[in-house]
């Protein structure tokens, strides 16, 4: 949040850091991580707030192209660097064929990214974890993901959603705007 904002995620929101609330939570662990996000998009009726440091898992994805076609606002962003990959090329290319919002989030630094995964369902309930949208997350690696029924976290999440955005407009790929130069025409 000082990153974006020069103040402090408190200064910002005013909102008490950590936030003290009830929940029912529920723990994930590897293979049983996607089931908790998959139950969680089909149960939304309303909105789906996406942060993915890396997305590539196709059944995640396609949830969410079914939960915006029952018509729950559904939005999602992506650190840039990781959306360079070629399957998550080919992901947000569907994403947004289906008019799934994905923003690609750029980060400066040669080592900084946008390394949040979480998802907020309905402004009620929110995933969050180590647990990347991945294929070789769900398959490979050793992951958490811990599952909250919680309006205010959902809210605080939600905040912090919205609070993601880039640190520099990247240049497409190729010759930077300021190294080309304009096109005289041909002497006569």
């Amino acid at each position: 949040f000082e990153r974006q904002y020069g103040k402090s995620r408190q200064e910002v929101f005013d909102s008490p850091i950590p936030i003290q609330t009830q929940v029912d939570a529920l723990c994930a662990f590897n293979e049983e991580c996607e089931g908790v996000v998959l139950r969680n998009i089909e149960q939304s009726e309303e909105s789906i707030w996406v942060a993915a440091y890396a997305f590539t898992r196709t059944r995640i994805a396609a949830a969410l192209v079914r939960a915006h076609g029952r018509g729950v606002r559904v939005e999602v962003k992506m650190d840039a660097n990781q959306a360079e990959y070629p399957g998550a090329q080919k992901l947000i290319e569907w994403l947004r064929s289906e008019g799934i919002p994905v923003t690609l989030i750029h980060v400066a630094g040669e080592y900084s990214a946008m390394h949040n995964k979480f998802m907020v369902f309905d402004m009620g309930r929110v995933v969050a974890g180590s647990y990347n949208f991945t294929t070789v997350a769900q398959v490979s690696n050793w992951e958490n993901l811990i599952w909250a029924d919680s309006p205010d976290m959902a809210e605080q999440y939600k905040q912090a959603w919205d609070a993601i955005v880039s640190d520099e407009v990247a240049e497409p790929k190729g010759e930077p705007a300021e190294k080309k130069e304009e096109k005289k025409p041909a002497a006569e």
